[in-house]
């Protein structure tokens, strides 16, 4: 990322943007835009901006989408006491949101406020932050203070944080998701500009509004541009950090008699054959729909550290990782892929049904090349447990 880019990227991402809201965000990005296209920026009535590069005149058109809008709160009512209870307006979280400061967006202009929250030491130990409970305190004491800083019911309300670098190579923010979308359209221009590339084909660069509210403003511009290609562009979760996938920790030890301790083990025994069963099932149907991510897969690299964690926290533990393990394993076995017992049972099933056997050889050469391809499958899933390490 050059230094220009990434000065654009950080006022891009530091100005405010929120769903239905979009238009001081459209604005910096429009005239980014404008400096690598030779043709005018078109708006829809929503506020969705579409830059076209490319032969203007071909009639095939691809079209590259990202996101303008980003996640906020509205204000939904005004406490006389002068606090703001809210909202969400697209898929905020209530669970950060205590001691955040925020910026509520007014007509007159930005007022400066912070998510108010009981300490550690006076609220209830169950007490968690919802909807219903979350305020804003803006540094008012009546409505009537309220009124006079110009926030009304329907103001929209974001985190008050910008962009920064974390690390050489990493970088945070408010509303990464999913304006970085748009700042890939930008740098798509540019280098179709800087290096004089000329496309046989009409490129539609398009920033649409209200998309975490249901993809409004993609649905409106896809039905009046209606491209042959649509590539979109947008952000997916980090599945490498703590508290997601598969990790070790102590959580305490539950004693019970032995009758009790067995039938408790049975029933955590079959939720986990379920749980593993849909697991699997869903990560195959991702998969197969094009939408599979190795990176939520795990092989005999990523679980050695595991085991070791494990072993750390001492044998029970170690014994309940291999528990888990186990179930997986009969669970992949059973899967009707040829080289597997499932494989297996699956050639009986199409033996019954037509009652003749498969001929060995065909049998032979399926099951080979199934173990070849789950050979393939864990070289790959290895090669990324070991990237993740480096």
């Amino acid at each position: 990322m050059t230094e220009d880019s990434f000065i654009f990227l950080k006022k891009y991402i530091d100005n405010p943007s929120p769903t239905g809201f979009e238009y001081l965000g459209q604005k910096l990005w429009m005239e980014e835009m404008s400096k690598h296209i030779t043709s005018e920026i078109e708006t829809d009535t929503y506020g969705t901006a579409v830059a076209r590069l490319g032969n203007l005149e071909s009639k095939y058109k691809v079209m590259v989408e990202a996101h303008a809008d980003e996640i906020s709160w509205l204000v939904s009512y005004i406490t006389k006491d002068g606090y703001l209870h809210v909202k969400k307006n697209g898929g905020a979280d209530e669970q950060i949101t205590p001691s955040k400061r925020v910026r509520i967006l007014t007509e007159e202009g930005i007022v400066k406020g912070v998510f108010g929250w009981p300490a550690t030491h006076i609220r209830p130990k169950d007490k968690k932050p919802e909807v219903t409970n979350i305020y804003v305190d803006c540094g008012a004491t009546s409505k009537k203070d309220v009124e006079k800083m110009g926030i009304k019911i329907g103001d929209p309300i974001i985190y008050d944080e910008g962009l920064q670098l974390m690390g050489k190579r990493n970088i945070v923010g408010r509303g990464l998701d999913n304006r970085i979308g748009g700042f890939c359209l930008v740098e798509i221009a540019k280098y179709l500009k800087d290096n004089k590339i000329e496309l046989p084909f009409q490129l539609l660069l398009v920033n649409a509004v209200q998309e975490e509210v249901g993809q409004r403003g993609a649905q409106m511009i896809a039905e009046s541009l209606k491209p042959n290609v649509a590539i979109v562009i947008d952000v997916c979760h980090d599945t490498n950090t703590p508290m997601i996938g598969i990790s070790m920790d102590i959580i305490g030890m539950l004693k019970l008699p032995v009758h009790k301790a067995l039938w408790e083990g049975l029933k955590l025994s079959w939720n986990l054959v379920v749980a593993t069963f849909s697991g699997f099932y869903h990560l195959i149907y991702d998969g197969l729909t094009g939408h599979g991510n190795l990176s939520a897969i795990t092989g005999p690299v990523g679980i050695v550290g595991v085991v070791g964690d494990a072993a750390e926290f001492g044998f029970i533990y170690l014994l309940s990782f291999t528990a888990l393990i186990s179930i997986n394993l009969a669970v992949i076995n059973l899967i009707p892929f040829p080289a597997l017992d499932g494989g297996r049972l699956l050639f009986l099933l199409i033996e019954k049904i037509k009652g003749s056997r498969i001929k060995p050889k065909i049998a032979n050469t399926i099951n080979v090349i199934g173990f070849g391809l789950l050979m393939i499958l864990m070289v790959v899933i290895t090669y990324h447990d070991i990237v993740k390490l480096l």
